[in-house]
């Protein structure tokens, strides 16, 4: 399979924030975004991200061609790179990729150099796993005193990697590794027909792109789970362009029975719903900068999902709890008692 076919928008995220300055991080995440512009390959597509309490790409577009021309503008910008953004604020320019989806058959790998801690790290992993259907992020924590949490969460939520890299270190090994992870073949648009005498619903229902010594688990859910299997019974995986494998389904395993896997895929399900929209808490898009000079409250510009959309999602979320009995947002519940006096 062709890499640029499949695995052709690369995206890099920088924290250009004051806190940069600090142990010349700046400095890494300019060496390490010039080692990168020399092993893109031709004609893929790519874009340079600024961020600290705004925003700014080098292109207009999501992403452009990579060519000499475009190439030539990159590292241009790459050499004045500058810790001059004020805060951390890395919520908007992830919804901003967010909003313009990758190409048909194309799967996005974003590169994200940061020193920073954010308060909202919960809102942009939510934010995250949503992309996780077309995206990976391969996050770097630059400098001695990184986020942890929120490095290796970005990577985790998105079936990316994650790296350390300490100030006055080389970044030539790091830059290396992250991209032939990225440039690794992968097989988009995957579809799964069951062929079994009851209806089932597959989970997940969107599958993610799958690279190379990558485990796919897709589970069906079946309406009856007294169905008998026949000679007939079998899953298929295939997408737009061919036809990827078919096995023959002959007997369902005893584990099957104790209500285990029915479980597991429930909850593939409703991690599937939680992240399919945006939750509220990221729609305020209030400032997530621990530099309180740049904590703000700004008027969203993004519409927020309506009630109708969330009700719907909420009952289908509780539903699959109840069925399968397990826990969800909606059916987990703390209780904390108050005393008049204290002991």
């Amino acid at each position: 399979m062709n890499n640029v076919e499949t695995t052709n928008e690369f995206i890099f995220i920088i924290d250009c924030s004051g806190s940069m300055r600090d142990e010349n991080k700046i400095g890494l995440a300019r060496e390490a975004m010039l080692l990168f512009l020399k092993s893109l390959p031709m004609n893929c597509h790519f874009n340079i991200i600024r961020f600290g309490s705004t925003h700014q790409a080098l292109f207009h577009e999501i992403t452009a061609i990579y060519n000499e021309q475009n190439a030539q503008q990159a590292e241009q910008l790459t050499n004045q790179l500058q810790a001059d953004l004020g805060g951390t604020e890395l919520l908007k320019p992830l919804q901003w990729v967010e909003q313009h989806s990758p190409g048909e058959s194309r799967a996005r790998q974003i590169f994200l150099m940061t020193d920073g801690e954010i308060t909202n790290v919960n809102e942009v992993l939510d934010l995250c796993r949503s992309m996780a259907i077309s995206t990976r992020i391969f996050s770097f924590g630059l400098g001695h005193s990184p986020s942890r949490s929120l490095v290796k969460g970005l990577a985790r939520a998105t079936n990316g990697r994650f790296v350390f890299i300490p100030s006055n270190t080389s970044v030539d090994i790091h830059v290396g590794e992250q991209l032939q992870r990225a440039l690794q073949s992968c097989i988009t648009g995957i579809e799964v027909k069951w062929s079994l005498d009851t209806t089932v619903i597959s989970a997940p229902t969107k599958i993610p792109p799958v690279y190379a010594n990558d485990r796919l688990i897709v589970y069906a859910l079946a309406n009856n789970p007294m169905f008998v299997v026949d000679h007939n019974s079998s899953v298929e995986l295939y997408n737009d362009k061919s036809r990827l494998g078919e096995a023959k389904i002959d007997c369902i395993p005893n584990v099957s029975m104790n209500g285990t896997i029915a479980r597991l895929a429930a909850k593939a399900l409703i991690l599937e719903l939680q992240h399919s929209k945006l939750p509220s808490s990221i729609k305020k898009n209030n400032s997530g900068s621990l530099q309180s000079q740049f904590q703000e409250d700004k008027p969203s510009a993004t519409p927020s999902v309506t009630i109708d959309e969330k009700e719907v999602t909420k009952k289908s979320t509780i539903e699959l709890s109840l069925k399968y009995q397990i826990l969800s947002p909606h059916t987990a519940f703390i209780g904390v008692e108050k005393r008049a006096s204290s002991i």
